[in-house]
């Protein structure tokens, strides 16, 4: 308002001042003009009363000398012809009775006129006296003259016009805050305030109450904003909110995590500051042309779903939202699922055709009866092989839904240890294995047929891929509460890209070595999830040709 105010008065000062200015200069430049053709006449006179008392009148002109001056003298007969002229050649010169001024003079003595010179080419004030003997005298001055003396006098012309301007500004200026500073002074929250003009009470009333308004929806604006950041922060997809732009009115931490942005404040600022994954911000531009994007974004090791919607405000695009979720675990499960699939498929077709085939040759006749006591031994084992597939598979789907029978007690774990050793001396002699037991017992929390299970498969793994006459090392370690299970094996070892995946259902280091030493291929999945289920867990240390030690930490207490 006070910009506006001082602006609009400035602006009218000047133009007044400039108004002023243009008026001064014109009526200077007239009154001035009038004066040199005061003075043109009163020179033409003093110089026709000069010829009048001499008796050789050119010799009197030619002495004036006006030769390179601006005044410009000629001498006419009552005929018109050129006696004299100051600047040119008489005898060059027209006639000029047919001139306005002279044909004025002829006929009441005197004569003016101000016109285009055809001999000098710009304007001139000619002015005639007719003398005594009926010759014509005429004194001429260029406006060339009148303008030079004009335009010398311009610039204090100008500096009073400017020194006016300055002046004026200083008013407006005074004149601009005396009148705001009243209305700069208005106090909207302050209850007890009188406007400083009456005109202007309606008018501050009625600002008062929309303040007031104003101040209730701000604050319910900011509640609402505050809960609105309250639960993005603390939502763990990744939420953008985007305008029209493409400029960020929002975005979440979730989201600068999972794109590596810092912490930083991104509202106002392009999207681009924020990602420069070109499929985010292809999807982006799409979306804010109407077009729904979706897609898979990896970052490292995680794979992420993101959709950019775009959104409308009365059938126009006002800007897009942007999700991104999480579905690394889902995306992992999938691939476990279809490979679990492809591996259960494949391990239940292999003992499956062989007992198909062994049957239809017994069946059709072709086996002999010594063949058939064979073939039927074959199909048994191709049968408890079937068998032992389906139940360790039954066991790890109960394992992983939970749905099984919490018998839970303190138990014993060398006493399992000594159990399992027992139960597998045989193939341990078969390989002319070396076996260390703990000797002091240590307890934990659990179930007991499962712990056992988990036991004899790490140490029948130990034996199977253990070389010949190797060694196998079982040891316990107590750790505050917790209660450490080791079995050590100097067999073949597992390289470390291995590693990662031994612990997934039908994987196999050595598919030929697997193919020899039997197994469902499922033994160190069921021991993962026995330990998972026990609220323990299991790693690996293993190096090719060295050995495997496999470690299994558990709870004291439940």
């Amino acid at each position: 308002m006070h910009k506006k105010i001082f602006k609009n008065m400035s602006i009218l000062a000047i133009l007044v001042a400039l108004a002023a200015s243009f008026l001064y200069s014109a009526y200077y430049y007239s009154f001035f003009r009038s004066q040199l053709k005061d003075e043109v006449k009163e020179k033409a006179i003093i110089i026709s009363k000069g010829i009048e008392g001499t008796s050789d009148k050119y010799t009197y002109l030619k002495k004036l000398d006006l030769k390179g001056s601006s005044n410009r003298l000629t001498l006419i007969d009552h005929q018109g012809d050129v006696l004299f002229d100051s600047h040119l050649d008489e005898s060059v010169l027209e006639n000029h009775l047919t001139r306005p001024e002279v044909q004025e003079a002829i006929k009441t003595g005197s004569g003016e006129e101000v016109r285009e010179s055809s001999t000098q080419l710009e304007r001139i004030y000619y002015y005639a006296l007719r003398l005594a003997d009926g010759s014509i005298l005429r004194l001429a001055m260029t406006t060339r003259s009148f303008q030079a003396i004009f335009y010398r006098a311009l610039p204090y012309v100008f500096l009073f016009m400017a020194s006016i301007m300055v002046l004026c500004v200083f008013i407006a200026l005074g004149l601009t805050k005396k009148i705001t500073r009243p209305i700069n002074d208005i106090n909207i929250n302050n209850q007890e305030f009188i406007p400083p003009y009456q005109e202007l009470a309606p008018f501050y009333y009625k600002i008062e109450e929309q303040n007031t308004r104003i101040n209730e929806q701000m604050r319910a604006l900011k509640e609402q904003n505050s809960k609105i950041k309250l639960i993005l922060s603390n939502t763990m997809e990744g939420i953008a909110l985007i305008d029209g732009m493409g400029r960020v009115l929002s975005v979440n931490n979730s989201l600068l995590d999972i794109v590596g942005a810092p912490y930083e404040e991104y509202e106002g600022r392009s999207f681009l500051e924020v990602s420069r994954k070109s499929i985010l911000n292809e999807s982006l531009k799409a979306a804010l042309q109407g077009k729904e994007g979706r897609g898979e974004l990896t970052m490292g090791e995680k794979t992420y779903s993101f959709t950019l919607n775009p959104v409308y405000h009365e059938g126009i695009i006002a800007g897009a939202i942007l999700l991104l979720v999480d579905v690394t675990e889902k995306y992992k499960a999938e691939i476990i699922r279809r490979e679990f699939s492809a591996n259960v498929s494949h391990e239940l077709k292999t003992p499956l055709t062989s007992i198909s085939g062994y049957a239809e040759m017994i069946s059709t006749g072709m086996a002999t009866f010594e063949d058939s006591k064979t073939f039927a031994a074959k199909i048994q084992k191709e049968a408890s092989r079937l068998l032992e597939i389906i139940t360790d598979i039954m066991k790890l789907s109960r394992l992983e839904e939970g749905k099984l029978q919490e018998d839970i007690k303190e138990v014993n774990l060398l006493k399992i240890i000594n159990t399992s050793a027992e139960r597998l001396s045989g193939a341990i002699a078969a390989k002319e294995l070396t076996l260390e037991l703990p000797l002091t017992e240590a307890y934990t929390f659990g179930n007991e047929g499962m712990l056992e299970e988990l036991v004899f498969n790490l140490m029948e793994n130990a034996i199977k891929y253990n070389k010949p006459q190797g060694k196998i090392s079982v040891e316990l370690e107590e750790d505050h509460h917790l209660v450490k299970l080791r079995v050590k094996d100097t067999g073949i070892g597992i390289s470390f890209e291995d590693q990662e995946r031994i612990f997934e259902r039908f994987y196999r280091v050595d598919k030929s070595h697997s193919k020899k030493t039997g197994g469902t291929g499922l033994g160190l999945a069921i021991v993962k999830h026995i330990a998972e289920y026990h609220k323990g867990s299991i790693r690996v240390i293993s190096e090719i040709g060295k050995g495997t030690t496999m470690e299994v930490t558990l709870r004291k207490e439940g």
